[in-house]
């Protein structure tokens, strides 16, 4: 498989770095109240950025440590392109 192609098609176990961001950022808590949240929000950028960041806000989370949490979940990876 091309290296390019590896981040859509090569999903596989999560990176070591990208469980341990996930798991400081309390993302066994985090990712089902994120799943919830995002099943009724329209897959558009404003309306995903307003619903995350209004979720921090309610839970008193930062964002960085959501944004761990679906790049764990979503890639398996720490580093990803933008989560917008």
């Amino acid at each position: 498989m091309p290296a390019e192609n590896a981040f859509f098609f090569g999903l596989g176990e999560p990176e070591a770095e990208a469980k341990a961001k996930f798991l400081a950022a309390g993302g066994a808590a985090l990712a089902p109240a994120l799943a919830e949240l995002l099943q009724g929000i329209a897959f558009e950028e404003a309306a995903l950025e307003a619903a995350l960041r209004g979720f921090c806000e309610a839970k008193t989370v930062k964002f960085k440590d959501v944004v761990a949490v679906l790049r764990c979940g979503l890639s398996g990876r720490s580093v990803t392109p933008g989560i917008f």
